[in-house]
């Protein structure tokens, strides 16, 4: 919908924004473990410093749980930490009063309209963006909607499984719930590519056609349900 100027423009902010200092990612890890028993060290064996991928609102790092912590919560020995940036909250305040004022102004010049809802829908978007329990429920939620699909799931069963279920690359990653919070979010290391990638699609066993008309599915069938998406 948008010129390729402004989307090859935008892009970075996916995964490629510039990177936040370690120091301030260490500091997110030791408030949110370090009160756990034995600490963080009994939590982390090891966390990548350099991240995996950074975004406008988090970046990711590759993290190693110990034997006794991956027990205790039941996950993977190998997940991947997405760590909130501190001043994310501040940052989007600023942009969301700078949106208020272009929608007075917009409304200002074009009265037949009533434009004040934008700025409420974009406010709860990004609040619930901001919250990554939020994106946990949804993970989780999709993992069963995956699971219901599968073959042999019977009459639960959706249509969308013609699409997403049958395809053996789509996974949701597990997530670990006793180490993630509004700000950071623990989750089972799955490695996979972008759906834009064409290639990377398709030697992954799936058609790009399939995986938007699966998501497609997957939406309508998950309001059908009353489940946010």
């Amino acid at each position: 919908m948008l010129p390729e100027e402004i989307t090859d423009a935008l892009r970075p902010l996916q995964d490629g924004a510039p990177e936040r200092p370690w120091a301030a990612v260490d500091a997110v890890l030791t408030k949110a473990y370090g009160g756990l028993p034995g600490g963080r060290d009994a939590v982390l064996a090891s966390v990548d410093e350099r991240p995996l991928a950074a975004a406008s609102v988090a970046q990711v790092h590759g993290a190693v749980l110990t034997p006794e912590a991956a027990a205790k919560f039941g996950a993977p020995a190998n997940i991947v930490l997405k760590v909130r940036h501190a001043d994310v909250g501040a940052t989007m305040e600023k942009d969301l009063s700078l949106f208020g004022w272009a929608t007075t102004l917009v409304g200002a010049v074009f009265k037949h309209a009533d434009f004040t809802w934008v700025k409420a829908f974009i406010t709860e978007s990004i609040e619930q963006e901001l919250d990554f329990t939020n994106e946990a429920a949804q993970c989780e939620k999709l993992g069963g909607f995956l699971a219901r699909a599968r073959p042999g799931a019977g009459a639960a069963a959706k249509r969308s499984g013609f699409m997403l279920g049958d395809l053996p690359s789509v996974r949701a990653p597990r997530v670990v719930r006793g180490l993630s919070n509004t700000g950071l979010l623990a989750m089972e290391r799955v490695e996979g590519c972008r759906p834009t990638d064409g290639a990377a699609v398709r030697d992954m066993g799936a058609t790009p056609v399939a995986v938007a008309l699966g998501c497609l599915l997957y939406t309508s069938d998950a309001a059908d349900e009353g489940l946010g998406v």
